[in-house]
């Protein structure tokens, strides 16, 4: 049976709670990020070479690296290619220590313009699945058990939407590539006090930098009416986030809100759907 164009399944791995896919960029296999909250297509410069460009700063949580620029000529996952895409070059090399494998770069929101994807963390694998101008299944593969929808605000930068904490709406960037949810450290009392904390420890950021943080339950949030309960969280300053997408982000929701869930993202509509696993 040939490929399908317009659905495609991909199985993944996990690197703790990591979502690691292989793909080919110029002829080179490797493990990459799946990460909606990258802009872009992210290359390991452990891996590849800038030819052209100079390199500048950027930010990430746990502080400031440098980053040029390339393009990668041809990308596949499984069956779906991508051709000349701009991509950045940064050192990932503290990820990969941290984690104990390589990581040939991360695979950012820009690729999957067109698509919706859906994220099963039970079977370990994503759906690819191509959409029309107007956000609908070229293919009508219906999904059932929807717990929840919600509109997400799209910037150049980020995935965003709206949740409430306390008496506190806050606004949340949508990150596959988080490993943990977490909340600025500024944020309003009422919202802090809902944290219940139970440890101290450092992140490893993307250049290669390390930040303190707490971590610990948060007691309720609400997402568009869902409330999602005792879930954990880690509390950090995000002011280097803020840098990175212009404006003040106050959380960041990552792997375990998502996980309980079959998460799909419409790129065209920029929705967010949670559904319960079969």
């Amino acid at each position: 049976m040939g490929s399908n164009p317009n659905f495609q399944s991909i199985p993944f791995q996990r690197s703790g709670n990591l979502i690691l896919i292989q793909a080919k960029i110029d002829g080179r296999s490797g493990n990459f990020i799946l990460d909606t909250g990258a802009p872009y297509l992210v290359l390991n410069s452990t891996y590849f070479s800038n030819k052209d460009l100079a390199t500048e700063t950027a930010s990430s949580l746990a502080g400031e690296f440098g980053i040029s620029h390339s393009i990668a000529h041809k990308l596949s996952i499984g069956e779906t290619v991508w051709t000349d895409l701009e991509a950045d070059l940064a050192p990932l090399g503290a990820v990969e220590n941290a984690k104990g494998v390589r990581i040939h770069g991360l695979l950012g929101r820009a690729l999957f313009v067109g698509y919706e994807l859906i994220i099963d963390y039970r079977k370990n694998q994503i759906d690819l699945i191509r959409l029309n101008n107007r956000g609908g299944r070229i293919e009508n593969r219906d999904q059932s058990n929807e717990v929840f929808s919600c509109a997400l605000k799209e910037s150049p930068d980020a995935l965003m939407c709206k949740v409430k904490i306390g008496n506190s709406k806050l606004r949340a960037v949508v990150d596959t590539g988080a490993e943990i949810s977490e909340l600025d450290k500024d944020v309003p009392a009422d919202v802090a006090k809902e944290l219940n904390i139970d440890r101290r420890f450092y992140l490893n950021g993307v250049g290669g930098n390390r930040v303190e943080v707490v971590s610990g339950r948060l007691s309720s949030l609400e997402l568009n009416g869902l409330e999602i309960r005792n879930t954990q969280f880690v509390m950090s300053s995000l002011e280097a986030m803020n840098k990175v997408y212009s404006k003040r982000i106050d959380a960041i929701l990552g792997f375990p809100i998502f996980s309980a869930y079959l998460l799909s993202i419409n790129f065209v509509t920029s929705e967010m759907t949670f559904y319960q696993h079969d």
